[in-house]
C-alpha cells in the first residue's frame, strides 16, 4: 500500500524536476543570445513553454538561472 502511495509524489517529483530542466536550458539559450540584462523571465518563461510565475516557484529570481 505504501508504495502505491508514494506514486503521485514521485510523479510530482519528477514533473518539477523536467520543469526546471526546461527553464535552466531555456535560460542558457536566452542569455547565449540576449545577455543577462536583455533577458526577462518573460522570455525565459515563454521558451520554456511555462507560465511565468513557475520560474519564482523554483527559481528565486533571473539570478539563479544565470
Amino acid at each position: 500500500m505504501a508504495a502505491n502511495a508514494d506514486q503521485p509524489a514521485r510523479r510530482q517529483q519528477q514533473r518539477s524536476l523536467v520543469t526546471q530542466q526546461k527553464l535552466l536550458d531555456a535560460a542558457i539559450s536566452a542569455f547565449s543570445e540576449n545577455g543577462f540584462k536583455g533577458t526577462s523571465t518573460r522570455d525565459i518563461a515563454e521558451r520554456a513553454g511555462v507560465h511565468h510565475p513557475l520560474i519564482t516557484y523554483h527559481f528565486k529570481n533571473k539570478d539563479q538561472l544565470w
